[in-house]
């Protein structure tokens, strides 16, 4: 789907879903949902799976080069941290081999499974 499409339904995603929204509290001292936002060349987007206590960052390319390409999220990283500290990257050292597949299945079947069709790149595990 194009890369507008796919933004457009993590937003819907998370307005009819909002227990996937991150609840942050700002400098301010007020809470509210951290926004996911765009960065250069990039959207950055997060997602709370309350079951596992786990923050998920994600990213999707939106640079002028790929928009004739097929759209993909990358799922980045995750913290159980309230406060966005100690962060793991995904397909590292920093997980277990158990971990980092238990966290990927979850990202499929909580998120990926509900923004529509979607297909696993070949050449990552």
């Amino acid at each position: 789907m194009p890369t507008d499409s796919l933004i457009a339904r993590i937003k819907d995603l998370k307005k009819n879903n909002p227990q996937y929204n991150v609840i942050t509290t700002f400098e301010n001292g007020e809470e509210g949902i951290y926004p996911d936002h765009y960065n250069n060349n990039f959207y950055i987007c997060y997602f709370y799976v309350k079951s596992i206590k786990t923050t998920m960052h994600c990213v999707i390319n939106v640079s002028k080069e790929v928009k004739d390409v097929q759209t993909e999220i990358g799922f980045d990283g995750v913290t159980t941290s309230p406060n966005f500290a100690s962060w793991k990257t995904i397909n590292s050292k920093e997980l277990s081999k158990e971990e980092n597949l238990k966290l990927k299945k979850v990202f499929e079947l909580v998120i990926l499974d509900k923004l529509g069709v979607w297909k696993k790149d070949c050449c990552l595990n």
